[in-house]
């Protein structure tokens, strides 16, 4: 089976010391249970859902030769920082995951926390934006967002960086949702 993970720095794991974002942790997690689990990290620092858009496709092609694929998108952190409109993040939104739908199983993140309050309100807003359009279209959708702004392990984590992406110990946590979350359980089951 091959996952294809697509995002920004997030995806990418920046700030984390051991190099695997939490892409590289649920290859890690899930590779004794699933043998045959291929995990990329299509990851690219500061790519807005706009360039993502404009790659995702291409990328993930070039990867896929099996039908036993799945996608798994986290975006908008770049957005935010580049004060792309609101709108426009939402519309592209839109776009990968109706394109998604159509080629793979697909799976959506919401972007997590940063300590900036500002920039987090404004993540928080984008991430109840894509959550509803993730449920309009019955794709799965765990929002880290809400499932970590009570967390003092990711704030300390993002503390020993730069405020937005956090060290390993963040990562790790990020990925313990992902590994209990059943829709993730189910996609890599699933062949």
């Amino acid at each position: 089976m091959l996952i294809c993970c697509i995002g920004d720095s997030i995806t990418l794991g920046v700030g984390d010391s051991a190099g695997l974002g939490w892409p590289g942790r649920i290859g890690a997690s899930f590779g004794s249970s699933a043998p045959t689990l291929t995990c990329y990290n299509l990851g690219v620092r500061a790519d807005t859902l706009a360039l993502i858009h404009k790659r995702w496709r291409i990328e993930t092609d070039a990867r896929f030769k099996t039908d036993q694929t799945g996608l798994i998108f986290c975006f908008g952190t770049a957005d935010v920082a580049q004060g792309v409109p609101r709108d426009q993040s939402i519309e592209n939104c839109r776009r990968i995951l109706d394109e998604a739908q159509e080629l793979a199983p697909t799976l959506l993140l919401t972007p997590p926390p940063v300590l900036n309050p500002d920039s987090d309100t404004l993540l928080g807003r984008l991430a109840e934006a894509f959550r509803a359009e993730a449920q309009q279209r019955g794709v799965p959708v765990l929002d880290l967002h809400t499932a970590l702004a009570g967390s003092s392990t990711y704030k300390t984590a993002l503390k020993r960086n730069d405020g937005v992406h956090p060290s390993a110990s963040g990562y790790e946590e990020l990925a313990g949702l992902l590994r209990d979350w059943s829709p993730m359980k189910t996609l890599l089951t699933s062949f």
